[in-house]
């Protein structure tokens, strides 16, 4: 008989033995004897079961227990590697379908929502509790509305479609509202920064003001909330950055609740408390809450093969925390602010025990409240200072940050960088042939699509720019006496300066401006074949 048949022979011995074994440890003698017997019947001759006979229990817990070393030999393999990569379709390569010129062309006006000076417009969700009669119940709903704040110190919500006030939220500032931002978890509750140096955080339910915060001393310029809502941040002209942290949480939900439960849940006061507080050396310009790795590469990534044409290779840091990204005047630079390893911790797939416990990361990650800054000049090594970064945005691939600079010479058109986060380095610089203005901050609001992006502008034109720099749409939209006629006269809301802009799909665009009016612009997707 040869070798390998004397080994398969073997192993059916030891296969039926062990089973012998476990019928008789279970006390099903008569099957373990009906086992020989049929064996004996094939012509398997079984020999004298031996007290050392393998225990089937035995075998099956030592081959769970070697399934379980594998998974975690092979979970730290994955925790010792702090990057994931692939390749993806590079965004900045993408362009803007149809003609040259898109025909973009005013469609909406709005002129009665504010008796002054537009400040800032923004597409937030307003919650809304209404009785069924028919189940005896509240209904909770949520309608996407414009939000637009002015000098009129309101806050007010807007349907983009008809122009109709939803809601109006009044008397809580002394002074124009420059900024608002809603809590991405909990809809009920928006906070708003005004020129009298004051925050107010807001429940939208009940339409009060629940919290005043009231650590800057000048105009709070911008305000900004993390992924999950648990941070919020704040800048000022007192050269100040706040960071605050959420230390109360009632979730508006959209499920039906009976009154008596909607009651016991509304917000009460002290939501936000102070975390962090630091000075700038001017004044800070914006500020974005982005997810990236614990700490910046020390130099670029080496790879052993090229991506493909129009394509991007993305390392992805296995474990994550949460930055604020913020831009000062008169300074070239971005700075990022490195917020708790625990912030924002449940988007995290990864148990947050193991990301702390991670050697590589403890020793690598930056200390928490501590600042590391990126020279966006396109020599790292060349500090002078020809632009201020004034604009911070999301590219819409989620891939890169924009900033918009503004020039310090009028004869220079400001641009749009596009970098990777934590990174000096562009990927992409977009000059938009926009000079830098007195009145107006720049202002700019991609694309869904991520592949052009609008502008504002002091002249009341609003401009569509493509990754390639090229304008594919130009809209005279404010600053208007008549559609056809550029007002004389500012006193009349002639002036045309075009303070904000969101767009609201890719062929929709919302604006607002100096001349007490928004703006709703549109072109027909037909002609866009």
């Amino acid at each position: 008989m040869s070798a390998a048949r004397a080994s398969e022979y073997d192993l059916t011995i030891a296969s039926h033995l062990v089973v012998e074994r476990f019928l008789l440890s279970q006390g099903y003698t008569s099957s373990a004897a009906q086992l020989r017997a049929d064996a004996q019947a094939t012509g398997l001759s079984l020999p004298p079961l031996r007290d050392d006979a393998l225990e089937l229990r035995t075998l099956v817990e030592t081959y769970r227990s070697s399934v379980r070393a594998e998974e975690q030999r092979r979970a730290a393999e994955e925790l010792n590697s702090t990057h994931s990569v692939r390749s993806v379709v590079d965004p900045l390569t993408l362009s803007l379908p149809g003609p040259a010129t898109l025909p973009f062309a005013l469609a909406r006006t709005y002129d009665t929502i504010h008796a002054s000076n537009i400040l800032s417009i923004t597409r937030l969700a307003l919650p809304r509790r209404t009785f069924d009669t028919a189940t005896a119940r509240y209904a909770n709903t949520l309608q996407e509305c414009l939000v637009t704040t002015g000098a009129d110190r309101r806050v007010v919500f807007t349907d983009a479609q008809t122009g109709e006030v939803e809601e109006i939220l009044d008397g809580a500032h002394a002074a124009a509202v420059l900024s608002v931002v809603q809590d991405p978890q909990d809809a009920r509750c928006i906070v708003t920064a005004s020129m009298d140096a004051s925050i107010v955080v807001w429940d939208l339910l009940t339409r009060k003001p629940i919290q005043t915060l009231k650590h800057h001393t000048k105009f709070v310029v911008r305000l900004a909330v993390s992924a999950t809502g648990e941070y919020m941040a704040s800048i000022g002209y007192d050269k100040k950055l706040v960071v605050y942290r959420r230390v109360h949480h009632t979730r508006f939900s959209t499920t039906s609740v009976d009154g008596e439960e909607e009651d016991q849940g509304e917000l009460e006061g002290g939501r936000y408390e102070k975390a962090f507080e630091m000075e700038t050396r001017h004044n800070p310009e914006a500020i974005l809450f982005v997810r990236a790795a614990a700490a910046p590469e020390s130099c670029e990534p080496t790879s052993s093969s090229a991506p493909a044409v129009g394509e991007v290779t993305i390392r992805a840091a296995r474990r994550q925390r949460t930055w604020l990204c913020f831009t000062v005047r008169h300074d070239s630079f971005v700075h990022y602010l490195a917020l708790p390893l625990t912030a924002d911790s449940s988007l995290d797939t990864d148990d947050l025990a193991d990301t702390l416990a991670s050697t590589s990361l403890s020793s690598a990650r930056t200390p928490d409240w501590s600042v590391e800054s990126f020279n966006t000049n396109p020599v790292a090594s060349d500090l002078h200072v020809s632009y201020s970064l004034l604009s911070l945005s999301l590219h819409a691939s989620g891939l890169y940050i924009c900033i918009q600079t503004g020039d310090h010479s009028s004869s220079s058109s400001s641009r749009l960088l596009l970098l990777q986060p934590l990174s000096g380095v562009r990927a992409a610089t977009v000059w938009t042939g926009l000079e830098t203005g007195t009145f107006g901050t720049p202002r700019h609001s991609w694309l869904p699509s991520g592949r052009a992006c609008w502008l504002n502008s002091e002249d009341g034109v609003l401009r569509l720019v493509d990754l390639g720099g090229k304008t594919r749409a130009t809209v005279l939209a404010h600053g208007l006496v008549a559609p056809d006629q550029v007002a004389a006269s500012w006193t009349r809301g002639g002036n045309p300066v075009i303070k904000d802009v969101v767009a609201l799909d890719e062929h929709t665009l919302a604006s607002c401006g100096f001349d007490h009016t928004i703006r709703i612009t549109t072109i027909d997707p037909a002609l866009l074949c």
